[in-house]
């Protein structure tokens, strides 16, 4: 949230949900007060039933997990970028 802060530039965040201090979906509604356009994708290794939703309730854009592959992210990144 800090580095978003600092650095407008920014153009996707890829958003882990378990983090040590502030777990994704706190992390992301912080960021969309910030800026309500932020394109943010939640990544996890924890896939159980309702996180999607969670983290798309939360403000991400998309929802992938781990381990990520290739195909998978690429689809998602030409989603939002072409």
């Amino acid at each position: 949230v800090e580095l978003y802060k600092k650095h407008s530039q920014i153009d996707l965040v890829l958003m882990d949900i378990k983090m040590p201090v502030m777990d994704g979906y706190s992390a992301s509604m912080k960021i969309k007060e910030i800026n309500s356009d932020a394109l943010i994708i939640a990544q996890t290794a924890y896939a159980l039933a309702g996180d999607k939703e969670k983290a798309l309730a939360a403000g991400c854009k998309d929802y992938l997990t781990k381990p990520l592959r290739k195909s998978r992210f690429e689809e998602v990144i030409q989603r939002y970028f072409g």
